[in-house]
């Protein structure tokens, strides 16, 4: 099972590094796939080891306590996203927003977007599998073990 939902996080992410163009419109836009993908990967991530602990969970308490875990996962991982592949997204908006050309100019010399986005999604992946196994442990928790 976990090799599966690696698989897919890497898919997502190939998909999210893949995709964009070099305008600020197109910019925003793949910052905000980016982290809608990586938000699916999480959340996917989640509810497999939440389903894996449940099918072991022996009562109605481990089963609640799990159901817990995993909306505390959830709530993290919004951080987690916020941190790694969101974290460039306030800024894009608002240059978006504001549509001021010399900004923009300013932004897109000293950024280079593709080899950021490339390095935000290494980092969320590296997260996410240092992440996911202690959101699995405090699952596991909940069943005793």
């Amino acid at each position: 099972m976990k090799y599966y939902i690696y698989t897919f996080a890497t898919f997502c992410c190939f998909l999210a590094v893949s995709y964009g163009q070099s305008d600020m419109e197109g910019i925003r836009r793949n910052c905000h796939f980016q982290a809608n993908l990586a938000t699916i990967a999480l959340d996917a991530q989640i509810k497999g080891a939440a389903g894996v602990e449940k099918g072991l969970a022996k009562s109605d308490e481990e089963i609640a306590c799990i159901d817990n875990e995993r909306r505390k996962a959830a709530e993290e991982g919004v951080t987690v996203v916020a941190e790694t592949v969101g974290k460039i997204i306030p800024e894009v908006d608002a240059l978006v927003f504001k549509n001021d050309q010399n900004e923009i100019d300013v932004f897109l010399k000293r950024t280079d977007y593709p080899a950021y986005k490339k390095s935000a999604m290494e980092a969320f992946k590296a997260k996410l599998k240092t992440w996911v196994p202690l959101v699995q442990s405090r699952m596991t928790k909940c069943r005793g073990e």
